[in-house]
């Protein structure tokens, strides 16, 4: 789980454990996103692979967005800052090739 000051101060690289199963690198693409109106949410662009733009984010239920593929952090993907980290949430997970 990423919290909303990890996502503002994140540079480089997270990896997230995928619905197929392993553990996944991405990186991230630009600058956290965050609302004065809502001090919780924000939003954190990320790119996978070579044409993958995608957002992980943490909104209200009542935001929808349009533009590209939203992963949430629920049951379809899990953020870690760490190949570690998520080494040690999912032990018997494959780990992509060329992490």
């Amino acid at each position: 789980m990423i919290t909303k000051e990890q996502a503002i101060e994140l540079r480089g690289e997270l990896y997230f454990f995928s619905q197929q199963g392993r553990i996944s690198r991405c990186r991230v693409s630009g600058k956290c996103r965050t609302w004065k109106t809502r001090p919780e949410d924000f939003m954190l662009p990320i790119k996978y692979g070579l044409y993958e733009s995608h957002y992980v984010l943490n909104l209200s239920e009542s935001v929808k967005v349009r533009k590209k593929t939203v992963w949430a952090e629920d049951n379809r993907a899990q953020f870690f800052l760490t190949l570690e980290e998520a080494k040690l949430a999912h032990p018997n997970a494959p780990v992509q090739k060329g992490l």
